[in-house]
């Protein structure tokens, strides 16, 4: 009669566990303190209530350690993936900022460059075409030198008494003298067409003599005209002249 009593007591004692305990989760039916639960408490509070539910109470402490752990190193994992994946991006960002840096140093690089060529060619341009005018005018000057002659000539003609066949010959020169005179075109040489009363320019013109008639500083008369480059101030050869000069 007291032992049945006593059992009734047992089952009629309630479990110490806290609110959330988890006796459901084991399957044990040993728990002396858990019946109404069916199920081993392996959060008692009163361990020795629980004696035919040690193995289970160990148990379910070693998954509980287990279940800790790991999920321990799965943070210490995922903080080293997180750590070793910003050091990549610092890394990247770093190579990022180098390429940055060498791409505007070469763009800086290749500008300077290319206003170098530029200004080189430019000055060959400048050169060349210096280069080009000066051959131009040295075959001009032989053209000059016989077209100078021709003229001499021709105003001899007008001081001297010379017969029919000399005459006609000096008008055929004539003729030639003209020839030259577009082929110095075709060069780019033009006459300066100087006459007599113009302003002396020491540029352009050639002072033979002088003489103490007419207004000073002016061309008393053109001996020679002058030739230049056409379009430009380049002299080929100056106008050669004699100059007025007051006493």
């Amino acid at each position: 009669m007291d032992d049945m009593d006593n059992r009734d007591i047992k089952k009629e004692e309630k479990c110490n566990c806290s609110e959330d305990c988890q006796c459901n989760e084991c399957e044990c039916q040993e728990c002396n303190c858990c019946s109404d639960n069916q199920g081993g408490n392996n959060n008692c509070s009163d361990k020795s209530k629980c004696e035919g539910c040690q193995d289970c109470v160990k148990s379910s402490t070693g998954k509980d350690a287990s279940i800790n752990r790991e999920s321990r190193q799965s943070n210490t994992s995922n903080s080293k993936d997180v750590n070793e994946l910003q050091k990549n991006l610092d890394e990247v960002v770093l190579i990022a900022q180098k390429l940055r840096f060498e791409n505007e140093k070469i763009t800086t690089q290749l500008k300077k460059a290319l206003a170098d060529y530029a200004n080189m060619q430019r000055d060959n341009d400048k050169r060349n075409e210096i280069v080009i005018k000066q051959l131009k005018a040295k075959s001009a000057m032989e053209i000059i030198g016989i077209i100078d002659e021709i003229e001499l000539a021709y105003q001899a003609k007008e001081k001297m008494q010379i017969d029919q066949s000399v005459s006609a010959w000096l008008d055929g020169m004539i003729a030639t003298m003209r020839k030259l005179h577009r082929s110095l075109e075709t060069l780019g040489v033009v006459a300066m067409g100087c006459k007599d009363g113009d302003v002396f320019d020491s540029l352009r013109h050639e002072a033979l003599g002088v003489v103490y008639e007419g207004k000073e500083g002016h061309i008393a008369q053109v001996m020679q005209d002058g030739y230049i480059m056409s379009g430009t101030d380049l002299i080929v050869r100056p106008a050669r002249v004699i100059v007025s000069k007051s006493k």
